[in-house]
């Protein structure tokens, strides 16, 4: 097994690693060959992950087999009790819990987290066939990585009966370069990584519900997806805002409280919510039943077979739990076979029993609970057939002003393409996606413009049996991306030798760039007309240099861009940039906080 170093920033930790053949080994992630350091007091520590967006990936599934946590005593804990099959394509909006376990007092200074690329799963966006994974020269990449963490300022200290939050953010964006054509990513793994960051994204954590206490808690032991080892449990406080998805009903508040209490202890329940580490609870504003006897799948409806009032038949893009074979597999397409009469239909803030499979139309996200026959999965059967309705994004540009509704060109319906769904229900159109005429009430839009780059969150209308003229999309939430993150991409094949136009100003020449462009507010992506520029706004960022096998990483701007220029000057050509920043539209320029540039040998 291969150890890279890495370097850490002074606000977040920085892991990053180029990648190379990992050699087979045989220990998994109960801690083999891990010393436990021995201590009288503990304090407690929450493990979750993440991801930062991206456009270009479906799906990047890697096997987490170990994680352990090292004091400047040289002592290590392993906070693993089993390998974590994760999705980091799924994590942008939520971070997923992985652990909960206890550290002895001391100063920790480093981590260790392995990954198992052997059997890593990885689609690119509108591909049907698992992509082939190479390191950055081209050869296969399989077999485990480990990744060393070093935290910054020395580390943190752990405290008697205090609780930390460990936050892994896996940049998929920062990390991977994609060929679409020949459906292959090229690895080179970077991690940004915090304890107990200052805006942490709602965790997700799936467990068995016990312990049901007359103050509206339960215990939640923490498992994953099939798992049968326990990741240490958290406390789950629930209130009068809280709301309980439970096979078809909703509930909020005491109610729903109650209803799941009825079910019993060990009942397996995904729930959602901010964690407080030090004493390792949860608030949750979502409880979620997760059936143990029924089969699962959850994604975007892309397909409708049937207009209302009529059985019909769903394609589904997403995941799918088959729970009697204990596996689970993504990026499936998965037909859905549902009954107007028998399959039953809830959404949130909806009285439970009062929706109809109408309520699903194409782009809707859901979650299914049925039986798999073959590759359909049955909801007819009665009392085994239920679909919850998810809120629902929709990323692309604003078509027009507002004008009490808002008309977004949609490039994209959570993280896929727009083309792929098919909105002609049985020969009637259901909204063009060109120009999906959102309802958004009382909602400001004010900041919005013509070409606004916007994430809409909230859930198609009903299937019609005509056209719609009116809002074919029900807003909950607008967002303004204009002045959020944007990403530049730029790639050179062959690599380009004079890649940056002369002046003082880092600009690129694009004009024989096959990749070359700006996704607004990561929601709009467009092809650049003219040459961008990069620019650093004088406070610290991640920078990286990729040549060869050697990662350089910088804090300043400054100091990255004095570093490229340097070594094409020394004749290394440019293959790749990407970089993350606000950009503005009138001088064609990204102010980085993030970039990475990969050159040649």
């Amino acid at each position: 097994m291969k150890t890279t170093s890495l370097l850490s920033s002074t606000f977040a930790v920085l892991v990053a690693g180029a990648l190379a053949a990992g050699c087979s080994g045989s220990s998994s992630g109960g801690g083999s060959g891990t010393t436990t350091a021995a201590a009288t007091d503990t304090g407690e520590l929450t493990l979750a992950v993440t991801d930062a967006a991206t456009d270009e990936i479906d799906v990047f599934e890697v096997d987490i087999v170990a994680f352990r946590f090292e004091r400047s005593d040289g002592a290590s804990v392993e906070v693993l009790p089993q390998t974590a099959r994760v999705d980091f394509a799924q994590l942008v909006s939520v971070s997923e819990v992985i652990a909960a376990a206890s550290l002895p007092v001391g100063n920790y200074t480093q981590a260790f987290m392995t990954l198992d690329f052997g059997g890593a799963m990885v689609r690119i966006n509108g591909s049907s066939t698992p992509a082939s994974l190479v390191d950055s020269k081209g050869a296969p990449l399989s077999g485990r990585q480990e990744l060393q963490i070093q935290f910054p300022n020395g580390g943190f200290a752990v405290g008697a009966r205090k609780g930390y939050f460990a936050e892994v953010d896996f940049d998929l964006d920062q990390s991977l370069m994609v060929d679409a054509g020949a459906n292959q990513v090229e690895v080179d793994s970077v991690f940004f990584a915090s304890i107990n960051p200052a805006q942490p994204k709602a965790a997700r954590v799936p467990g068995l519900a016990s312990g049901f206490t007359s103050s509206a808690t339960f215990s939640l032991d923490v498992r994953r997806r099939l798992g049968l080892v326990s990741r240490g449990s958290l406390t789950v406080s629930t209130g009068p805002a809280t709301v309980f998805n439970l096979g078809g009903q909703v509930l909020t508040g005491q109610a729903g409280f109650d209803a799941l209490q009825a079910k019993g202890d060990d009942t397996l329940i995904v729930t959602k919510g901010e964690v407080n580490p030090l004493s390792r609870t949860q608030t949750a504003t979502e409880v979620v039943l997760l059936p143990q006897d029924l089969d699962e799948v959850g994604g975007l409806v892309v397909a409708r077979s049937a207009g209302p009032g009529q059985d019909t038949t769903l394609t589904l893009r997403g995941v799918a739990v088959r729970r009697g074979a204990g596996s689970v597999t993504f990026n499936d397409t998965v037909t859905l076979q549902t009954s107007l009469a028998e399959t039953k239909v809830a959404k949130r803030g909806v009285q439970g029993g009062t929706l109809t499979t109408d309520a699903i139309n194409v782009g809707q996200r859901i979650l299914a609970y049925g039986r798999f026959s073959g590759s359909t999965l049955d909801l007819t059967q009665s009392g085994a057939g239920f679909v919850r309705l998810i809120v629902t994004d929709l990323q692309g540009a604003a078509a027009a002003p507002p004008n009490g509704s808002l008309t977004v060109d949609v490039t994209r319906i959570g993280r896929r393409s727009a083309t792929a769904f098919d909105l002609d229900v049985g020969g009637v159109a259901q909204g063009d996606l060109d120009g999906i005429v959102c309802s958004t009430g009382g909602l400001g839009l004010a900041s919005i413009t013509s070409g606004s780059p916007v994430v809409v969150r909230g859930f198609f209308a009903p299937v019609s049996s005509a056209t719609p003229t009116g809002a074919t999309f029900n807003a909950e939430s607008v967002v303004d991306r204009t002045d959020a993150a944007s990403l530049l991409r730029l790639r050179w094949v062959p690599a380009a030798t004079a890649p940056i136009q002369s002046g003082s100003a880092l600009a690129f020449d694009v004009s024989g760039a096959l990749v070359k462009s700006i996704d607004r507010g990561l929601v709009a992506p467009t092809t650049l007309s003219q040459s961008p520029t990069l620019a650093g706004d004088g406070t610290q960022g991640f920078f990286a240099i990729r040549q060869g096998f050697t990662l350089t990483l910088f804090n300043s701007f400054a100091n990255w861009e004095a570093e490229l220029r340097k070594r094409i000057d020394a004749g290394a050509g440019l293959r790749h940039v990407r970089a993350v920043g606000r950009w503005t539209d009138a001088s064609s320029t990204l102010t980085a906080k993030r970039a990475v540039a990969v050159l040649t040998p």
